[in-house]
């Protein structure tokens, strides 16, 4: 091997025309590292600010298997609230109290559960069943409700579900009898936007009036194979804003009128669109778009767009 690289080497300080002790050789790395040293890499993820906004949840691998833990912004200091052998991660504070939401793979099944710890310390399972898996899925504008998806009904599909955060109360929102990929709930609660993946690079969006039947409703056809995803609901609950490719090469952005049921471009440009989303309000949008590798952000505030520094 040591005879191919110095004959390989030979050969293309002859090829360019410099003498082989001339070739230009790439510097080796600026630091080595032991195999202990490597192997005591931590890794450190996901992120929750409680209601005071003087923690931050945290998932951490310090223990060879991750864990939650509460991060001290004024020390610094993490303290573990998780522990044992199976994969725990960190999904959220909730929004008035140092309550905390987590999952956990209970015993590699990859049915993840969802748990409360409760102020006291105490911790409960809030999914029922042992082979069911439920999947947080975000918080209501208002911080008065989480969506959680579930395959309790139906192991093949995922249901929506609302929990009350006080009382823990949840009902039913969709029934997902058509195996649709839930994205969100516009925040008046009428419109759930659905994902249907058809082929790698085919993809479909469908939207249902919760308040009128729920039956989805396809928005996206179209001929041949594109890509239709979603990226965003309007804090007004009047659009959905999402990316395809069916009008040529690139992604661009438009957003459907849920009410109109009219459709129009956003943002195009000679690049795919990779995401886009609001702040809270809705005061703040984000566009980003992947320019040769590179992700470049555009920022509007009040549909006016703002110089990133």
């Amino acid at each position: 091997m040591i005879l191919a690289a110095s004959c390989l080497a030979t050969l293309v300080a002859g090829c360019s025309g410099q003498p082989a002790d001339q070739v230009e050789t790439r510097p080796g790395p600026s630091r080595h590292y032991t195999m202990e040293q490597f192997v005591k890499t931590l890794s450190i993820g996901g992120s929750s600010f409680n209601h005071d906004e003087s923690k931050l949840l945290v998932s951490s691998n310090e223990t060879g298997v991750y864990q939650v833990y509460e991060l001290d912004l004024a020390t610094g200091q993490r303290t573990a609230v998780t522990q044992g052998d199976e994969t725990t991660f960190a999904v959220a504070f909730m929004p008035d109290d140092d309550r905390i939401l987590f999952s956990r793979d209970r015993d590699g099944s990859e049915n993840n559960h969802l748990y409360l710890r409760e102020l006291d310390g105490s911790v409960r399972d809030l999914t029922k069943g042992e082979d069911t898996k439920e999947e947080f899925a975000g918080f209501h504008p208002d911080l008065a409700s989480f969506f959680t998806q579930s395959n309790k009904r139906d192991p093949r599909f995922f249901d929506v579900y609302r929990w009350d955060v006080v009382t823990l109360d949840k009902t039913m929102v969709y029934r997902n009898d058509d195996g649709f990929e839930p994205f969100d709930i516009t925040p008046d609660g009428r419109w759930i936007i659905l994902s249907r993946f058809n082929t790698t690079n085919d993809s479909d969006i469908l939207v249902a009036d919760l308040k009128n039947g729920g039956q989805p409703i396809l928005i996206s056809e179209h001929a041949g194979e594109a890509s239709f995803r979603p990226q965003a609901v309007s804090p007004d609950s009047r659009h959905l804003y999402y990316t395809t490719n069916v009008d040529g090469e690139f992604q661009i952005l438009k957003r459907y009128d849920l009410t109109a049921g009219t459709h129009e471009v956003v943002y195009a440009t000679d690049w795919d669109v990779s995401f886009a989303f609001f702040s809270l309000t809705g005061k703040y949008r984000v566009i980003g778009t992947n320019e040769d590798g590179y992700t470049k952000v555009q920022i509007t505030r009040d549909d006016q767009e703002m110089p990133l520094v």
